[in-house]
């Protein structure tokens, strides 16, 4: 239990109730010794009632205890007071670099794409919405549409490789104005866009060109992060004799993009978790619970001393 306050309301009555425990043959024969020979009959009659109504309070009370050691809570989703788009409206669409160079392995036997890949899947797993799936090369090309299904989504993403299709290069620009095309323009959804990339695009790509599109397109209603491999030294490509080094002058002009922003594939999942808070709050009821069970035992002390009808 994270909350000391609701601790010490609980452990206070816990250990005046085995007190209470130890005492109570004594109490179960009081009456015998304060009552008129002429009322006894009476007085253990009263006596049953009132000891029916402090057991059931006591046990109300450790009943409360219990549930609130069990740490109760409940997520609630909150929607953003300045906006008008509803909190269950996420659309999501992953792009993915699967040149060659995206095998390139950066450390513990793990291509670059087979980490961006194990990102974006855990990213599924953890929000709600539609997820859609974009990758490029040579050019940029439509893997899976919008769509709420997370198995297809994440089925999907683990079966991505260079061999997919045979066009060679790298095209940022194209594989990104096919990423932001892809989203419904007609509704008001909380769009994002996570482009996975070294960013090792040559001379002939797109982006250049199609730089000032594509921001136009992201500026008002796209949020965009750009996700590089975490190792930015160089790293040998199977199969090629080639040493692929990620441009990070690229992905600085991507993270200069409107609504931009450039994070590590470690700091991906503190990403998640931080959307996740901020789309909900949750609430906790171990002090409730505590509060409640603590004035049920006071309660129960209290009827406990007051004499019924003069005689217990």
């Amino acid at each position: 239990m994270k909350n000391p306050i609701a601790l010490i309301l609980i452990i206070i009555p816990i250990l005046l109730f085995i007190f209470e425990l130890r005492k109570l043959k004594e109490k179960t024969n009081y009456f015998y010794t304060v009552s008129f020979y002429r009322e006894k009959n009476k007085a253990a009659s009263i006596f049953r009632i009132k000891q029916l109504y402090i057991i059931s309070l006591y046990t109300i009370s450790m009943l409360f205890f219990i549930i609130a050691l069990s740490s109760p809570y409940v997520i609630s989703k909150k929607r953003d007071a300045v906006s008008n788009k509803p909190f269950f409206a996420k659309d999501t669409i992953f792009l993915f670099d699967i040149s060659q160079s995206m095998l390139a392995d950066d450390g513990d036997n793990l291509g670059r794409l087979e980490k961006s890949k194990r990102a974006a899947t855990a990213l599924v797993a953890a929000e709600d919405g539609r997820f859609g799936l974009v990758v490029f090369k040579g050019n940029g090309f439509t893997m899976l549409p919008l769509t709420g299904n997370k198995n297809s989504v994440i089925n999907t993403i683990m079966s991505l490789s260079p061999d997919l299709y045979t066009e060679t290069g790298t095209d940022i620009g194209k594989g990104l104005l096919k990423a932001v095309e892809s989203f419904p323009n007609h509704e008001n959804t909380d769009k994002r866009l996570y482009v996975f990339t070294d960013g090792e695009e040559p001379e002939k790509g797109s982006f250049s060109k199609l730089r000032n599109i594509i921001a136009d397109i992201v500026k008002n209603n796209i949020s965009l992060y750009i996700i590089p491999p975490d190792k930015k030294s160089g790293s040998p490509v199977p199969g090629r004799d080639v040493i692929s080094v990620p441009d990070m002058k690229m992905i600085n002009t991507l993270g200069k993009l409107p609504n931009s922003s450039v994070i590590s594939i470690k700091d991906l999942s503190m990403t998640a978790s931080i959307v996740n808070k901020n789309d909900s709050a949750e609430y906790s009821f171990s002090l409730f619970f505590s509060l409640a069970g603590f004035i049920i035992f006071l309660i129960a002390l209290l009827l406990r001393g007051i004499k019924w009808q003069n005689i217990i």
